[in-house]
């Protein structure tokens, strides 16, 4: 099982560390080497299980690489940006969306390598405000950089930890500048867009983060039945040797009846169940472009009501190339398709 990069912030939202202890094998998020101050009483429990993984950008495991990458791409980077990444005569100083202070989020500056922030300043898409410790970047320029580092960070601790790490976030405008193709031109990579949601239920709101792992520790089998069958149709997906309703009818009864083990477990844990969306984008293979054009944005049953929504999308190629998999939460009533693409939510 894969373990969850969670950007920008340290914290993840409450049903992200549902989703993490469930169907991840571990969970990281960027924090500062003294991180176990700032964890939540949630994240510090999840800690304590040995089930989460503090990452310091700047240590000698990822800060080095991480320079390397990002000033290899920089260029590109600021190009794909356009207007976005010009400060203004007055930049409005006063304004969040428009600073990189001294916290410990990937908003950060100090969170960077040294080297990262000083090409920054020589392309002039950062400039220092006299007499403090704060950056001025324009808010698209600020979120291509965070969701560039992600990417590069989970193919990083793929490396050096020796287990596969992936980029997940709940921020909608990180994914977008990271992923979403707006200038002509961009160089783009077809993929599958898949709501996972209805076969990877989570506990309601509220349950106790215990209460879950103490869960996961009890009920293995399941959940790790569950994992597979879901990596086996995001495999089968990304190969394309069939269509995705072949691929789906394929998968439907070991979804199925691995989703009803692992509920009927959580029942009599006295879990509820709800279903939040869980997109996965995945990179097609060379045959999947025959398909582009006849792929609709349709839901394709898995029993009782449930469905997968799936649909084809153009994506950043350079988003998606290293890992071929990126992960995103939404809300479900958002659902983009190539014809419709991702919107910010209303």
């Amino acid at each position: 099982m894969a373990g969850m990069l969670y950007y920008p912030d340290v914290n993840p939202p409450e049903e992200i560390l549902y989703q993490a202890i469930l169907y991840w094998d571990s969970l990281a998020t960027i924090t500062t080497p003294d991180h176990r101050a700032l964890l939540s009483p949630a994240l510090r429990e999840i800690e304590d299980a040995g089930h989460y993984t503090p990452v310091d950008l700047n240590s000698a495991d990822f800060g080095r690489p991480l320079w390397r990458s990002l000033v290899d791409d920089l260029m590109p980077l600021v190009g794909r940006s356009g207007p976005g990444a010009a400060l203004p005569a007055a930049p409005p100083y006063g304004s969040p969306e428009w600073t990189m202070d001294t916290d410990i989020t990937w908003e950060s500056w100090n969170r960077y390598p040294r080297e990262v922030v000083e090409e920054l300043l020589d392309l002039g898409v950062v400039t220092p405000v006299e007499g403090t410790r704060t950056l001025l970047i324009g808010p698209r320029m600020r979120r291509l950089l965070i969701s560039l580092a992600a990417e590069t960070m989970a193919a990083e601790m793929t490396r050096v930890l020796g287990r596969r790490y992936f980029a997940h976030t709940a921020d909608y405008d990180a994914f977008h500048a990271g992923h979403v193709p707006e200038r002509e031109g961009d160089e783009v990579r077809l993929a599958w867009q898949v709501d996972l949601g209805a076969v990877l239920p989570i506990p309601a709101p509220g349950t106790p983060i215990g209460a879950v792992l103490a869960f996961r520790a009890g009920h293995e089998e399941e959940r790790r039945r569950l994992v597979r069958a879901v990596q086996a149709l995001q495999r089968d997906l990304r190969s394309q040797g069939n269509g995705p309703r072949e691929v789906i009818e394929h998968s439907r009864d070991e979804l199925v009846g691995a989703m009803a083990d692992l509920e009927r477990a959580g029942t009599a844990s006295r879990i509820d169940w709800i279903r939040r969306s869980a997109y996965v984008f995945i990179a097609m293979a060379a045959s999947g472009a025959a398909i582009e054009a006849t792929a609709l944005a349709v839901p394709l049953l898995v029993g009782s009501g449930l469905a997968i929504n799936l649909a084809t999308n153009k994506l950043s190629r350079p988003s998606i190339t290293e890992n071929g998999f990126s992960y995103l939460h939404l809300a479900r009533h958002h659902f983009p398709t190539r014809n419709r693409p991702l919107r910010r939510p209303s």
